[in-house]
């Protein structure tokens, strides 16, 4: 599956915001209610500039992360 990085993760791992890959594969976990919930999800960056190398990983692989980001959303009625 294609997918974009969306944010300025790690530029000096060819991972700036922008870059193009495809998953190589994912880590999930146990929600507290049960659910199976995404902790890492493991990146074939597409034509780096330079080779990525990570140890215990394929490649050119990366992971990223699972993080949190509060949005705010107002709702106005016109």
């Amino acid at each position: 599956m294609p997918v974009i990085i969306r944010n300025n993760d790690a530029t000096e791992l060819c991972i700036p915001k922008g870059r193009k890959g495809h998953v190589a594969g994912w880590q999930a976990s146990r929600g507290i209610h049960g659910q199976l919930v995404l902790d890492t999800l493991f990146i074939k960056l597409d034509k780096p500039p330079k080779i990525v190398k990570i140890d215990g990983l394929p490649e050119n692989v990366v992971p990223i992360t699972r993080g949190s980001k509060n949005i705010e959303c107002t709702f106005q009625v016109t």
